[in-house]
């Protein structure tokens, strides 16, 4: 069961013309197998992409490949508005896309809701997942396209500029899930390092990873 902060329809316009202006900034830059909240992609690409680096590999399964699996907890919620936006604001040169950045960015929807639902589900979802238990600070709310927009795009610009080399990445799903295929277990942990101290240090999320083969 999940929150959802589904915007009219008005607002959905705005949304969808913010990320289509951010789109210039940040596509050039994307790595090509990042799947996630983009024209073109999607997770059934994502699939086949990663099959295809899976055959290649692991010489169309002659050998064993390691994967890294990372996901960050309670991702829409624990998402700081201050830090989104310092991050963001560098990379944007208009002075009204960044003035609509930040007036999307810091808006409280739990201050002006209208509760759709059978009465009580509420009461049965952990605090965690709520947006109304996070503060004001914290978290996007589920259902609106520039919620997943933002924070994606400086994740990917990040890895994309960053010198992180891993054989195979393929960013599947908004809760950044990544799956990098390695032939040795070092090289496949060793080579996430960088993007996870970034998310905790920088972004100040925590992260479940899983290697495995």
């Amino acid at each position: 069961m999940r929150e959802i902060f589904a915007a009219d329809f008005k607002d959905c316009i705005v949304h969808h013309v913010l990320v289509d202006e951010l789109e210039r900034y940040w596509e050039p830059v994307f790595i090509h197998d990042s799947y996630a909240c983009r024209r073109g992609k999607g997770i059934h690409h994502a699939v086949v992409r990663l099959q295809q680096f899976i055959r290649q590999g692991s010489g169309n399964g002659q050998q064993r490949l390691w994967y890294l699996q990372l996901d960050i907890k309670n991702y829409f919620m624990s998402i700081d508005k201050a830090v989104l936006f310092s991050l963001l604001k560098a990379h944007i040169d208009s002075v009204e896309v960044l003035w609509l950045t930040q007036l999307l960015v810091f808006h409280d929807c739990t201050q002006d809701y209208t509760y759709k639902g059978r009465p009580g589900l509420l009461q049965q979802l952990p605090p965690h997942k709520s947006l109304l238990q996070a503060g004001a600070a914290k978290g996007l709310p589920i259902g609106n396209l520039n919620s997943s927009f933002l924070p994606m795009s400086i994740s990917m610009l990040w890895i994309s500029l960053s010198n992180t080399r891993l054989s195979a990445v393929i960013i599947c799903a908004i809760a950044m899930i990544l799956c990098c295929c390695h032939k040795t277990r070092n090289n496949c942990q060793s080579g996430a390092n960088n993007w996870v101290n970034f998310w905790r240090n920088v972004c100040n999320w925590n992260l479940t990873t899983s290697v495995r083969n």
